[in-house]
């Protein structure tokens, strides 16, 4: 009976209040009092039981001083019932006279003076979800013998408990169609949720192959395709108008100006073997293969090449000048070789003397540029149409070729396998004699726009 009471009091002390849990107590007193026992009378169990439910009952009083209220008048009526159980009649009455002053406190009115009075300060303040309490009330007061002035309450009480059943119905019909329509509200969301991701999806496929599409016709417009036969094709990139800084810190590279070029297609790789055997008839070169740069050729073999293939195509091609090959090179750049300044970054782009073993390589196997332009640097020397200037004094600014009629020597750019790094940058010159040919020496061409003149 000890651990039951010390139990109830934890529960009641800690238990939350919407959830209370059951005393345990109140249910054991009642069948404790039908003990039969050889040490104790029947009379002394029923005067042990007696006390246990008073200390118990001071509980309930303890905690409605703490302002724990709720549930302490029922508390009080389960105890009265154990009580008139146990034929304790004066503890019983006593708990429905504290059950009605904690129902009373709960509605903030002061309980005073003798049940009679209690239970006239009850009626006005009943309500229909008191129906309950009342009538478990009304039951304990006709046991006890006690005068309710509530009877004539009951007909109201029924009443006021078939609108509070009624209300709950339509609170419960209320609820239900709230759930209903919540969950009609999410399965729309999510349905238009699905949707909006479908449509997000198609919208982005729909774009990606738009993108795709002008990427393609972007690229066919970037690209000058010129069929030499025999599955030959020579590929020219589509280099657009602007304006750099040309030059750089050796004193033939100065000074550092600007120039201004118009548009202009510059070939994709330097002219293979394949393509200047198609064109001459012949193949010069040292390191053969049909998609290695062709060298052993002088700038007099290259300007021919020029000749005969804008002969045969109707088109103009050329060497480029110096100016438009730094323009092609840089691709906007501004750093020693078009992929920056650091000189480990340059194998991924170059073949030159720390990766080329001493050889040519077929084109188009490194990265390209910013402009989609492969092997500016390295591989081979590149001539251009510029006859040799010791620096830029009195260079063109409109990227035409610089020519100086008697003067036999013309510029070089791009290094090549034999090189070292320095060699290969964007701004580095050489030169050679126009009919000299070397195994390191090749070319890259130049197509002229073929301009409208609009009446």
């Amino acid at each position: 009976m000890n651990a039951g009471l010390c139990a109830d009091i934890y529960f009641l002390l800690y238990a939350p209040t919407d959830k209370p849990l059951p005393p345990l107590l109140l249910t054991c007193l009642q069948d404790l009092a039908l003990i039969e026992s050889k040490d104790y009378s029947q009379a002394e169990i029923a005067e042990l039981i007696g006390s246990l439910a008073k200390s118990y009952g001071e509980i309930l009083q303890v905690l409605a001083s703490r302002g724990q209220k709720v549930l302490i008048a029922d508390l009080h009526l389960q105890m009265a019932q154990s009580c008139l159980k146990m034929k304790l009649p004066e503890l019983a009455k006593e708990q429905v006279v504290l059950s009605i002053s904690s129902w009373l406190s709960q509605r903030n009115v002061t309980p005073t003076g003798d049940i009679e009075t209690l239970l006239q300060l009850m009626k006005p303040l009943i309500a229909g979800e008191d129906r309950v309490y009342i009538l478990a009330l009304q039951g304990y007061l006709h046991q006890l013998g006690i005068n309710s002035y509530l009877d004539d309450m009951l007909p109201f009480l029924n009443l006021l408990g078939e609108q509070v059943e009624r209300q709950k119905k339509e609170d419960e019909k209320k609820r239900q169609a709230e759930e209903e329509a919540k969950r009609k509200a999410e399965e729309e969301a999510k349905q238009q949720e699905l949707e909006a991701k479908r449509k997000a999806e198609e919208e982005a496929k729909r774009q990606e192959l738009e993108a795709k599409r002008k990427a393609e016709e972007e690229a066919k417009r970037q690209l000058e395709s010129v069929d030499l036969g025999n599955g030959i094709k020579l590929e020219m990139v589509r280099v657009p108008a602007g304006e750099f800084m040309m030059g750089g810190n050796d004193d033939d590279e100065k000074p550092i100006h600007r120039v201004q070029l118009q548009e202009f297609y510059i070939g994709k790789y330097p002219v293979t073997q394949a393509q200047y055997q198609a064109i001459m008839g012949n193949n010069p070169s040292d390191f053969k293969g049909d998609n290695r740069p062709v060298e052993q050729v002088s700038w007099n073999n290259a300007v021919e090449f020029c000749r005969k293939l804008s002969q045969e195509t109707g088109k103009t091609y050329k060497l480029p000048s110096e100016a438009q090959w730094e323009y092609a090179c840089r691709a906007g750049s501004t750093t020693e070789w078009c992929c920056g300044d650091d000189e480990s970054d340059l194998k991924k782009y170059a073949w030159y003397c720390d990766n080329s073993s001493k050889e040519t390589h077929p084109v188009g196997q490194k990265k390209p540029n910013q402009w989609g332009i492969y092997d500016m640097h390295g591989n081979v020397w590149e001539w251009c149409e510029d006859t040799w200037h010791g620096n830029y004094q009195g260079a063109p600014t409109d990227g035409s070729a610089w020519i100086d009629n008697g003067n036999h020597s013309h510029s070089l750019r791009s290094g090549s396998w034999f090189s070292n790094s320095k060699y290969c940058r964007s701004a580095y010159r050489f030169w050679f004699d126009a009919d000299l040919v070397n195994g390191n020496l090749g070319f890259r061409l130049l197509l002229v726009p073929q301009r409208t003149n609009n009446p």
